[in-house]
């Protein structure tokens, strides 16, 4: 049977005048070039039981190059935390507030649930957005693979919180599901994935992210200070058009929309060929847990809407069988399923596979 792999064509084409991108390779090597004693604290905050640190973490862009960036990551523990990891990866134009969204958090902070279920959780900024190192290169998704590969060594290490972890789990929204799939397919060191905003699309009508396009300004065409002193091309959403692209907003708190406007960032170009890392999901042995929104636009159209049916039957070809898949589709929310109204049933199907998984 041919697979179609409708999403990741959609994606790049979509995008076409902003990126030439390639397929996705497999480093040779799986080495840290960069020596993690030179990973620094920035700020402490404690909020309730909870601890956050922000680190500045030296990473290198491949383990041929020991030339070292910085990424910016926030680690949150809990006072009673367990032996496991999550390492959460924001999707574009999003940097760490996706996942530790400032506005309610009790309600749209995945990283607080997760925390306030025993778990650490590390945060970043994907390098060359948000508040990471802006290399001038080419920042593409073998990059931020290795990139993520080098957190994951060190969380195992005990190089970051001072806590060598057991169990490191990858996840990952939208664009930064490719990122986890493709550190999986290349060095597979999680333990498990949690996939959101992401589907092959084989058996839907939504149209992909060729619908956003008009939605997206970018750094050739536009004077927006966004892109200011920014080494490369790169995109982001016109102003005000969040909404439309990434949200249903019938279910969405309008703060939570002015909030996510003032916190977007930028996405280089170049890292848009990692949506080629959904041809890499037959290589991932471990298990996966899937959450999408019920109206995702790029997924589907309008009177339709997903359904954990028809996203097992479309997604389970793509994966071994060996590969366990768990799949939960959030009622009314569209794609950020972090910032519908919602959000809080995802975090708890996801906390109840994580303890599953954890064991």
């Amino acid at each position: 049977m041919q697979k179609a792999y409708t999403v990741s064509l959609a994606m790049l084409l979509g995008f076409l005048v902003l990126t030439g991108a390639c397929s996705p390779t497999a480093p040779a090597a799986a080495t840290r070039p960069a020596p993690v004693e030179n990973i620094t604290i920035v700020s402490v905050e404690k909020t309730g039981g909870l601890l956050t640190t922000r680190y500045q973490i030296p990473v290198s862009m491949s383990a041929a190059d020991p030339t070292q960036y910085k990424l910016a990551a926030w680690l949150t523990t809990p006072s009673d935390g367990q032996d496991v990891a999550l390492v959460t990866v924001p999707g574009s134009t999003y940097g760490h507030a996706y996942w530790d969204f400032p506005y309610q958090p009790d309600t749209y902070s995945f990283t607080r649930a997760m925390a306030e279920d025993g778990y650490t959780v590390l945060n970043i900024d994907r390098l060359g957005s948000g508040e990471s190192s802006r290399p001038n290169g080419s920042i593409t998704g073998d990059v931020q693979a290795f990139v993520v590969h080098q957190v994951v060594q060190d969380l195992r290490a005990g190089a970051i919180g001072q806590h060598a972890y057991k169990k490191v789990f990858l996840v990952g929204h939208s664009l930064g599901s490719c990122v986890i799939i493709q550190e999986a397919a290349t060095y597979a060191d999680g333990d498990g994935l949690i996939i959101t905003g992401l589907l092959h699309s084989q058996s839907f009508p939504g149209q992909g992210l060729s619908s956003l396009t008009p939605l997206m300004e970018n750094s050739f065409l536009s004077g927006d200070p966004i892109f200011k002193d920014v080494p490369y091309s790169s995109y982001t959403t016109a102003p005000g058009k969040r909404g439309e692209a990434f949200y249903n907003v019938s279910e969405a708190d309008p703060q939570v929309l002015n909030t996510d406007e003032q916190t977007k960032t930028i996405t280089p170009l170049s890292e848009n060929n990692v949506f080629l890392a959904v041809k890499l999901t037959d290589r991932i042995k471990v298990p996966i847990f899937f959450a999408v929104g019920e109206v995702d636009r790029i997924f589907d159209a309008p009177p339709s809407k997903l359904t954990i049916e028809s996203v097992r039957s479309g997604e389970s070809q793509y994966y071994p069988a060996s590969a366990g898949l768990t799949f939960f589709v959030l009622q009314g929310a569209g794609h950020d399923i972090n910032l519908q109204r919602g959000a809080p049933q995802w975090y708890q199907a996801a906390g109840d596979w994580l303890g599953a998984e954890s064991k």
